[in-house]
């Protein structure tokens, strides 16, 4: 369901650091944003640095307006952008609110949205540990994109819910 041709912004639910290696199986090709201190870490920050990926310092307006700039230009450069709109990993491997930046980048940008469910990752990293458990089943389901024609009218907080809804039932559906 993934265009190679085309540009994306990209959102999936966050479980654990696990996550990351599952989006980046993908094999396509997108610029994260990541929470600032991550760049801090020794060869995994210095990649991300390396690569073009951006830092959001969370809670200052600044870091934001900054970010949202950078990812526009990345966008427009042909990009496509990845997010966690939870904003961070969820705790008890459930569905978190989702926040509204991505969506705004959406619609400044009028491109589309990739919806991606992710499951099992919970366990295969828990939140503050390291080591991963392979002893469990992973799958990561990418959703039909979402046209910009369908959701242009929209303002980013129902834009976030209906792009919630999906990936939730894709991940009940995944469940059962």
């Amino acid at each position: 369901k993934i265009n190679p041709r085309a540009t994306y912004v990209m959102v999936s639910n966050h479980q654990s650091g696990a996550d990351v290696i599952v989006l980046f199986l993908l094999w396509t090709h997108f610029k994260w944003i990541a929470k600032k201190s991550l760049f801090l870490y020794p060869f995994i920050g210095w990649t991300m640095y390396l690569n073009g990926y951006l830092a959001l310092e969370r809670g200052r307006q600044g870091s934001m307006k900054k970010m949202m700039l950078e990812a526009g230009r990345l966008i427009r450069e042909g990009n496509s952008i990845m997010m966690f709109p939870e904003g961070t990993r969820s705790k008890d491997g459930k569905l978190q609110p989702f926040k509204s930046g991505a969506f705004h980048l959406a619609l400044n940008n009028q491109v589309p949205i990739l919806p991606i469910a992710i499951q099992g990752t919970s366990q295969a990293i828990r939140k503050g540990g390291l080591l991963i458990n392979p002893n469990h089943n992973i799958r990561a389901e990418v959703l039909a994109p979402i046209p910009y024609s369908e959701i242009k009218d929209l303002d980013p907080k129902a834009v976030a819910a209906m792009v919630h809804g999906k990936i939730a039932a894709a991940l009940e559906k995944k469940a059962s």
